[in-house]
């Protein structure tokens, strides 16, 4: 049977300056213990006290059952201020001895007293952890991590009667601790007050999730962010549960550390809406938030990588947003993670090409300036570096994509432009050990832009064979942003910062509502989204002296200590585009290397999901395979967001839907149609709108020119909104799109009765992609020969365009081609 228990029920005077401290009963122990809430994702259903020991030499707290124990323990732990003394005590007994050193590494001297053992990880300073110490099996593990290694020192039990809590030499920071529980050493490992889980789920730590998958409002992902000062930065996830390092709650102007963001509801569609507990950033203007996209509209999209698949450590002048990287000086970016074993391809897409080279890195090249011999790269002017420039491939410009496939287990790294392979570069890469996929600028006159693809998302290009992606295509759709806020102190009842942060208790009795150490909002005010009706020029910031603190005196581009920025993010299940190709009569898939037939138009919805194609690169060079090559059209497929179809005893009332991302149309060349596929029946309405500015603007066009619709109002956008028919009737697209080339789609939705319909099914699109020539095949696309010295008959047998070189040699001089008869 486990001994448990849940309160420490005894206190004594420790053995500093001390001398009156007494018991739990009621009676005043001199603020020398204090009693908290502790916050998720470490509860799940109720709540519990948090002991707090004090700065004193020799503090402790004597347990309720006496006597020394050989028994495990289960507790979680905190200290909140880093130190280079020794001997933190988390338990003492004349059984067993368990100390936190300042550096936050836990040491254990077993019942036998010849074991010892230390944990390989630190404990960060400022966050809970789950620590458990099995007797029985002489192990350390830290949020469920088994950690345990040998430690060599002189150590020997001491002698106490009985067992403490907190017996350090130099207890100088207060440690916290909740729900410490003894164990028998043979009893079986049990927590259940802190978890829901059956046994065999052991050490699993309550609503901290490792992935977005079924989060209930309460649970926790554990997040890092990197970012340098007045800069957005990067959102990674964490390897394992214990965190490397934390924020701290007042944040800093550049940091990198590891927060937790809180399920705590749900969207209009069903998304996640997550919330960070603190500031991951300050001294950070809303105007620069805003340039981003994260302070207006959706957020800004993003896919959260690993510490491999990331670039984060910057250095010259650089900075990273979400893999978007720019440098401003003579340095560079690189992964924290590197690659020792494997064989891997990712992409570096040129926005700006400054002096740019990319390729890998061992671990000692410093950011702030990457010339090294220890460098393997390609460079823009058609060379190849690793200490020194040699010639290699073709020179690269702006609009390029770089490919990179890195083989370790041959030690050899090979290059690509726009998917035409260079040749392989480099072939000593195994004597490196460990290499970190880089990206640096070699002048600090130019800038550099570039963002790299690692596989969250699709690949432009094909990938090489038998190489590999270093991130899967992310499952979801995340957009970050600031929450709202409240237009002044009177009207924020509606606001998300009160909805989620003020008066949420997280859908039960997990939290206190507004509780700051759940939310560390004292002494710091957060950005929200929200215009201040007190200036025009101001945004509403929240916390700093109450969970229900707000100021509006906050001006958009001011650079404030005092405030900062406090992600939220927006989750959901991938919605991809998919793609179809129709020749001549049949709509086909490139399926395991071949083209097959999957039915007819019009294109159902279980076709589109069953057999759509996600990724371009994968199909277009395969497209000259096709049978009927003069006839050839790609359907675009992208899900209508909001779609209706439901039965019904009542009338729904009448509803505007709009697409909460943009149609990219970057790269298509012409748009030869548009079309939507929708019904409606008896007094049902359907009538869209368009917007090719992300939805700032709507438009409609019923055959007299576009003109703008208010669609936030139901009467306007009713009335003056195109029909599908009228939608359908639309040509001139690519002129409409113009230079942003973005397409953004509304619906009003309304239903008179219930035997009524109105739903929008599916939006194809037909159009050319910007493409490439290919060399014609002498005898298949063209036939030519000689009539005179002078000229060259060519003939051409295939439907398309042709581009003809020719040239002089042998002491002729052709002066003129003609497509005459043979």
């Amino acid at each position: 049977m486990a001994i448990t228990t849940n309160k420490v029920v005894a206190f004594y005077k420790g053995a500093g300056t001390n001398t009156t401290w007494k018991d739990q009963s009621g009676n005043n122990r001199d603020g020398e213990i204090s009693v908290t809430y502790l916050p998720v994702p470490f509860k799940k259903s109720f709540k519990t006290d948090v002991l707090t020991m004090p700065n004193a030499t020799y503090a402790n707290v004597k347990i309720a059952r006496t006597g020394s124990m050989d028994c495990s323990i289960s507790a979680l732990v905190k200290y909140d201020v880093a130190t280079s003394s020794n001997n933190l005590g988390i338990f003492d007994s004349g059984r067993m001895t368990v100390n936190l050193l300042g550096t936050g590494e836990i040491n254990v001297l077993f019942s036998d007293n010849t074991t010892k053992k230390k944990s390989t990880k630190s404990i960060p300073v400022g966050i809970w952890v789950h620590l458990f110490i099995d007797q029985a099996a002489r192990k350390i593990y830290i949020n469920g991590q088994d950690v345990t290694t040998d430690l060599s020192t002189s150590w020997s039990l001491s002698a106490f009667a009985d067992s403490y809590i907190g017996r350090g030499y130099y207890a100088t920071a207060p440690m916290s601790y909740a729900y410490f529980k003894l164990l028998d050493g043979t009893a079986p490992y049990s927590i259940a007050d802190i978890r829901d889980e059956a046994d065999e789920a052991k050490k699993t730590i309550v609503g901290l999730k490792t992935d977005f998958k079924n989060m209930a409002i309460g649970d926790a992902v554990l997040l890092k962010y990197s970012g340098v000062s007045g800069y957005v930065g990067t959102i990674t996830t964490v390897a394992d549960l214990i965190p490397p390092s934390v924020i701290p709650p007042a944040s800093a102007v550049t940091t990198s550390g590891c927060f937790y963001a809180y399920m705590v509801g749900n969207a209009r569609e069903g998304e996640l809406i997550l919330a960070s507990d603190r500031n991951v950033q300050t001294s950070i203007t809303h105007d620069t938030l805003n340039s981003y996209g994260i302070a207006s509209g959706n957020g800004l999209p993003i896919t959260i990588g690993t510490a491999l698949d990331s670039m984060v450590s910057v250095g010259g002048g650089g900075y990273c947003t979400q893999n978007t990287v720019t440098v401003v000086n003579a340095g560079g970016a690189r992964t924290e993670l590197g690659i020792s074993s494997g064989k891997y391809y990712w992409e570096v897409s040129v926005i700006s090409k400054g002096l740019m080279l990319t390729g890998i890195a061992s671990a000692g090249v410093p950011m702030s300036n990457p010339v090294s011999s220890y460098v393997r790269s390609v460079g823009m002017n058609a060379t190849k570096y690793d200490g020194a420039n040699t010639p290699y491939g073709e020179a690269y410009n702006d609009g390029d994509v770089i490919g990179v496939a890195l083989d370790m287990n041959a030690g050899t790294i090979e290059f690509y432009k726009n998917g035409i392979a260079q040749g392989v570069a480099f072939t000593d890469l195994k004597t490196f050990g460990t290499v970190y996929p880089i990206i640096f600028n070699g002048s600090s006159s130019v800038t550099l832009k570039a963002k790299i693809n690692f596989g969250a998302e699709n690949f432009r290009y094909d990938i090489p064979t038998g190489y590999g992606r270093l991130a899967q295509l992310s499952l979801y759709d995340i957009a970050m942003r600031l929450p709202t806020g409240g237009v002044s102190a009177t009207e924020t009842a509606d606001s998300e910062w009160d909805k989620y942060i003020l008066n949420s208790t997280m859908g039960g009795a997990l939290i206190d509502a507004g509780d700051n150490s759940v939310w560390n909002w004292s002494g710091i005010y957060s950005w929200t989204s929200t215009v201040a009706l007190s200036a025009a020029g101001n945004r509403s910031v929240r916390g700093h002296t109450s969970a229900s603190g707000y100021a509006s005196y906050a001006s958009s581009s001011a650079t404030l200590a005092n405030s900062g920025f406090r992600p939220f993010f927006i989750v959901s299940e991938s919605k991809r585009i998919r793609f179809l190709v129709v020749d001549g009569t049949e709509v086909k898939t490139f399926q395991r290397g071949s083209w097959e037939s999957v039915g007819t138009e019009p294109i159902t919805d279980v076709i589109a999901s069953s057999f759509g194609m996600t990724d371009v690169a994968s199909f277009l060079p395969h497209l000259k395979k096709l049978e009927n090559r003069s006839n050839i059209r790609i359907i675009v497929i992208k899900e209508i967001q909001g779609k209706t179809s439901a039965s019904m005893e009542g009338v729904p009332k009448p509803k505007v839907v709009k697409m909460k991302n943009d149609i990219s149309l970057l790269h298509s060349s012409n748009i030869d149609s548009i079309m939507l596929v929708g019904s409606r029946s008896g007094s049902g309405v359907v009538k869209v709108a368009i917007s090719t500015d992300g939805g700032e603007v709507w438009e409609t066009n019923r055959g007299t020119g576009w003109e703008t619709v208010d669609t936030t109002s139901l009467t306007d956008f009713k009335s003056r909104g195109m029909t599908i028919e009228e939608f359908n009737l639309v040509k001139d697209w690519l002129a409409k799109v113009g230079s942003r080339n973005i397409l953004r789609l509304a619906f009003y939705l309304e239903q008179q009765t219930s035997a009524d319909t109105a739903f929008v099914d599916t939006l194809s699109m037909q159009l050319d992609l910007k493409g490439s020539w290919d060399v014609a095949t002498q005898g298949v696309d063209y036939k030519y020969g000689y009539n005179s010295n002078t000229n060259l008959r060519v003939l051409l047998m295939s439907n398309g365009d042709f581009k003809i070189n020719f040239g002089g040699g042998g002491g002729s001089t052709i002066t003129e081609v003609d497509g005459g008869t043979f």
